[in-house]
């Protein structure tokens, strides 16, 4: 999987994606919610790309 840059295009609202916030330089799990990317209730202004989860891993 690639990063999606957010000029290119938003993910889906309350869908839960990987985030990277540039300011912190950090990579969190988080949503898209009423326009603004949220991880645990707290905004993130500074979201320049973001991915969708991967799938969880297989039973054997």
């Amino acid at each position: 999987m690639d990063w999606i840059s957010v000029k290119d295009r938003l993910p889906e609202e309350e869908v839960y994606i990987l985030l990277y916030d540039d300011y912190c330089k950090e990579i969190i799990t988080g949503e898209l919610c009423n326009g603004n990317f949220c991880s645990y209730d707290y905004i993130m202004p500074r979201v320049t790309h973001w991915m969708p989860l991967p799938e969880p891993p297989k039973e054997d």
